[in-house]
């Protein structure tokens, strides 16, 4: 389920001036290729990790965490009895995914998850696939010479999502509607001409109001949901550009 993203330069940044001002200036930036998931973290490949990984890991007042961390700084992600919008249940050591409103949330994507239990899901992933991880989930820092997986940077996020389209506001052009992606419709914004507004019909009624991973067309490098859904992690810490 991972695609090849091809090499290439990109304007990396908020050339409409729209945005934060950490996310200017605009900036020229080039990438070799590199590979991504096809769509966001599904519940049900998170809670395969926690099955998986249980005898690593503990709960503790709705809060998953790694046995090893003592002092419980590091949390991974909330199950539902800390948070309603996780679609985790935990009950008898086993963890699960919730059905609501009639609709089963394992092909949506994990929420209320951590960036600590990100990476951590990552290293799972790589040991399954007899791939080297590539944290160390003591220190936090991510070896890229390895061979497993690691949350992208923030630019190849971001080259990434525009599938292409650099200078563009959403992967597929400059306005949004319903039709295109799940996000809360605003007319407020001039660039959102949505005919429906508020959060997507379609999915309005399950907090937290997400879709399954493969809904939408895919961009220009085959990537879903690389604009609404939900936020996703990246491997760089946030801050603004440097002058160079």
């Amino acid at each position: 389920d991972m695609v090849l993203i091809p090499a290439g330069t990109f304007q990396m940044g908020d050339s409409f001036n729209e945005g934060y001002s950490g996310e200017r200036p605009v900036h020229t930036v080039t990438l070799s290729s590199f590979y991504m998931s096809r769509c966001e973290i599904t519940n049900g490949q998170y809670r395969d990790f926690l099955n998986g990984a249980s005898h690593q890991i503990k709960v503790v007042n709705g809060v998953v965490y790694a046995l090893s961390d003592g002092s419980n700084s590091y949390p991974y992600c909330n199950t539902h009895d800390l948070g309603v919008n996780s679609q985790i249940d935990y009950g008898g050591g086993v963890f699960s995914v919730r059905t609501k409103g009639g609709r089963s949330m394992v092909n949506d994507p994990m929420v209320e998850v951590s960036w600590y239990g990100a990476v951590a899901y990552c290293n799972w992933r790589s040991q399954q696939e007899g791939r080297q991880p590539c944290y160390n989930l003591s220190t936090w820092t991510c070896d890229f010479s390895k061979n497993g997986y690691h949350l992208p940077t923030e630019a190849q996020w971001e080259y990434a999502a525009r599938g292409g389209l650099s200078g563009k506001r959403f992967p597929w052009g400059n306005t949004i509607t319903h039709s295109q992606a799940n996000y809360y419709s605003d007319s407020s914004d001039s660039y959102d001409i949505s005919p429906t507004r508020g959060y997507h019909p379609a999915w309005d009624d399950v907090r937290p109001y997400t879709c399954p991973v493969d809904s939408f067309s895919p961009n220009g490098y085959g990537l879903h949901n690389m604009a609404g859904n939900v936020w996703e992690w990246c491997n760089d810490w946030s801050g603004g550009y440097s002058s160079n």
